[in-house]
């Protein structure tokens, strides 16, 4: 009897030194759980659902947003980007800072426009009409119309810090720069 015990036993600290040394699971889902967020807010974007973007943040004072558009820096959640623009979302990275923050840079494709085809594809001039007849941006070829979402769209790399707060991932800090 006191070797089936003993067998149990060291069978149990196997067991336990194995799931100890084992890597987390849960690391895996912390990254998809973040990398979600840059998806929820990029899809609140495209909907035009303020509701969805705002869940992506913390609401606190000490939230902080470094943006292109609006104030330059802004204290607390404010509602960015302004309605009607559309972002196409590419190289979404995620790196996980513990347990409980991680960072994403990501780049966006922004058009004023209230959809916008996917960058990758070759666009169609006659997809969208042209934003409010402007011009094509400058530097343009004659092959891009006015017409064409991609002639006035804007490359921007964006920085999120987020943090875990009551079991969610949540954007505290959010910075936004041009890209030539």
């Amino acid at each position: 009897m006191k070797t089936k015990t003993m067998v149990g036993l060291l069978m149990c600290m196997v067991l336990i030194f194995s799931l100890a040394i084992a890597p987390s699971a849960n690391a895996a889902s912390d990254e998809e759980a973040v990398l979600q967020v840059i998806t929820n807010f990029v899809k609140g974007v495209n909907d035009n659902n303020s509701e969805l973007i705002s869940s992506q943040f913390y609401h606190s004072p000490k939230t902080t947003n470094f943006a292109v558009w609006g104030r330059f820096l802004n204290h607390g959640w404010v509602e960015s980007p302004p309605p009607g623009v559309s972002f196409v979302l590419s190289h979404p990275e995620a790196t996980m800072l513990g347990n409980n923050a991680a960072v994403i840079t990501a780049y966006f494709t922004v058009s004023s426009m209230p959809s916008m085809p996917d960058a990758s594809a070759a666009p169609d001039a006659s997809a969208a009409p042209a934003a409010s007849g402007a011009p094509a941006a400058s530097g343009a070829s004659e092959a891009e119309p006015a017409g064409n979402p991609m002639a006035n769209a804007e490359y921007i790399r964006v920085t999120l810090v987020l943090q875990k707060i009551d079991g969610k991932w949540l954007i505290v800090h959010e910075h936004d720069s041009y890209q030539p």
